[in-house]
């Protein structure tokens, strides 16, 4: 009598898929775009905390801060991106959901992220110079070309109604004023 033992989480099998590679294989080739983005969690979380210590020091009665509240995400956001590497490193997986559909989740679409990545770059770096209504605005419509919007105007008429949302909300009901850049006086 001979007992087979089911293999736990994070297993790998010897067993050739279809495309003659093994199932261990095809799990470190899915395993390092999992790492790549667990890795920028915790290095987002990182930028936070630090952006937040250099926040100045509080006056207020409280003793808070502005730097608290980062500093609070920031080290919420480390640890979960930790939590993600080793569960990465343990094999254990994200799998597509039934809604993905015919989407290739093995393929990263190098073009697309370049595209997504540099619209949030050029907002980084001309929201004080352009001001935030219109560097949030061509940040949305990169990422929304990014991701495969087909409809111009229609794109356009949300960046502008958002990003001048936003601008808004902030600037006259919370009255934390965003930079308006080249837009000064007008809005």
């Amino acid at each position: 009598m001979t007992s087979s033992t089911a293999p736990g989480p994070g297993t790998a099998h010897a067993v050739p898929g279809p495309a003659g590679r093994s199932g261990g294989e095809r799990a470190a080739r899915r395993r390092w775009p999992e790492l790549l983005l667990a890795l920028g969690v915790v290095a987002i979380g990182v930028v936070t905390i630090l952006d937040g210590v250099s926040q100045p020091a509080s006056t207020s009665a409280s003793g808070l801060g502005a730097g608290q509240f980062p500093i609070v995400v920031g080290t919420l956001t480390v640890v979960l991106g930790v939590l993600l590497v080793v569960q990465i490193l343990r094999g254990r997986l994200g799998h597509p959901d039934a809604a993905e559909g015919d989407v290739d989740t093995t393929r990263l679409r190098w073009r697309q992220l370049a595209l997504a990545a540099a619209a949030l770059v050029l907002f980084a770096l001309t929201v004080d110079v352009l001001g935030y209504p219109i560097a949030a605005a061509l940040a949305f419509i990169g990422v929304a070309v990014a991701t495969g919007a087909k409809r111009w105007l229609l794109t356009i008429a949300i960046a502008v109604v958002l990003s001048l949302g936003v601008f808004y909300l902030f600037t006259l009901l919370l009255r934390i004023p965003l930079p308006a850049g080249i837009l000064t006086g007008v809005l």
